[in-house]
């Protein structure tokens, strides 16, 4: 059987839009998964909608903060809720294509990596920006193929250590929360004190290092590419026991 996947969706007063993020998650390919929405005190009818999308689809459920934690606690109230071996994340106004799923396990299975990233598509309102196509993008993608390893003929680059030394320095940020899955237990391998990537793919996901994350600008959706059926997925290998 497919391994579960708990996906966990922080929302704060996105009744009216967070409808979208939802059916992304409804059309995936890869279909054990279950669904946490953390309201993190909305004041408008999130709930209620929540409810009705509930009725639809009994994979989906819906928790209320007791008080305002910001986007970073209300991920850590919905990881505490999580029953699935497997954990990602999904804003409440951004949408996945319907492979994401389904590629990131295919390539945790045939790498045996804890942690999948994949490369995203932006849209501010009706501009769509397909990134990592200018110049500086694929000359990083490039030095990354040539530095790590790589399989599908380049399509997974995996890493193991001197990724975020030679990379995270840039501007450009390959690595989103939206597109993170990644194996439960991976981050009780962190020092206690970690708030950042270091080299060995150690991290820690904590609430701190989720805030500094984000910091997005509103109204960006993150999905992949259309008619694409699979990208390059940056993925980290499983940490030494």
């Amino acid at each position: 059987m497919e391994p579960l996947i708990s996906i966990v969706m922080p929302t704060y007063n996105r009744a009216q839009i967070i409808s979208g993020a939802i059916e992304s998650i409804i059309r995936q390919s890869y279909a054990n998964w279950e669904l946490i929405v953390v309201d993190d005190r909305s004041t408008d009818h999130t709930e209620e909608a929540i409810r009705d999308w509930m009725r639809k689809d009994e994979r989906i459920r819906y928790v209320s903060n007791e008080r305002e934690k910001g986007p970073g606690g209300a991920r850590n109230t919905g990881m505490l809720e999580a029953q699935g071996e497997y954990v990602a994340f999904l804003d409440s106004d951004d949408e996945w294509f319907p492979c994401h799923l389904t590629d990131s396990m295919r390539t945790h299975a045939l790498t045996k990596a804890d942690i999948s990233f994949a490369l995203w598509v932006e849209q501010h309102g009706d501009m769509i920006s397909y990134n990592f196509d200018n110049k500086m993008e694929r000359y990083l993608l490039h030095s990354m193929r040539t530095t790590f390893e790589t399989w599908n003929e380049g399509e997974t680059i995996v890493f193991e250590e001197g990724l975020f030394e030679a990379f995270l320095s840039h501007t450009r940020n390959f690595f989103q929360l939206n597109t993170m899955v990644f194996r439960r237990g991976t981050a009780g391998r962190s020092r206690p004190d970690q708030r950042t990537f270091s080299s060995g793919g150690r991290y820690d996901l904590s609430a701190p290092l989720f805030r500094q994350i984000q910091n997005r600008p509103p109204n960006q959706t993150s999905f992949r590419l259309p008619g694409v059926t699979r990208q390059p997925l940056l993925l980290l290998r499983p940490l030494a026991a």
